[in-house]
């Protein structure tokens, strides 16, 4: 789904998913919280635009619930940061590649002063977000059908 697409409204969806009007209502103020859509009186659900911040709020209560996890987590990220950086440098332009290059910088300037605070996590996690839209604007772009710049080589 696009940001800004309409889901069914309440009824309908209970009905599709098999669940009361209540659970269904519960439900979506639950995805409203973590700003995935929009409700406003009267009108039908509408889907936000992606927010990286959204899915690094989720993973930190996760892993702060369950520090085995974060292991675990580290070992599958570091597998698709590989592969998701490199798809989002080869996509970029000169602008797009000197935005990651400075968020990095962000990244290594944090962590060299890290001492595990709330204000230093906060920080990391924004520049890690910042560090992952170009990845998500690139598969967003792909997902749609986009045309894309040639790979080298290709």
């Amino acid at each position: 789904m696009d940001p800004g697409d309409r889901l069914d409204g309440e009824p309908r969806l209970a009905e599709q998913l098999g669940v009361s009007r209540l659970t269904m209502r519960e439900a979506l103020k639950v995805l409203e919280g973590r700003r995935l859509i929009d409700l406003a009186k009267g009108k039908r659900p509408t889907v936000r635009a992606a927010d990286g911040s959204v899915i690094a709020r989720d993973l930190s209560l996760a892993v702060r619930r369950d520090a085995r996890a974060a292991n675990k987590l580290l070992v599958v990220r570091r597998s698709l940061e590989v592969l998701s950086s490199g798809e989002a440098a080869r996509n970029a332009g000169r602008a797009g590649l000197a935005a990651l290059e400075a968020t990095v910088a962000e990244m290594e300037r944090i962590a060299e002063r890290f001492d595990g605070s709330d204000q230093h996590i906060a920080a990391y996690n924004a520049a890690d977000v910042a560090f992952h839209e170009p990845s998500r604007s690139s598969a967003e772009t792909d997902a749609r059908g986009a045309r894309r710049r040639p790979r080298r080589g290709a």
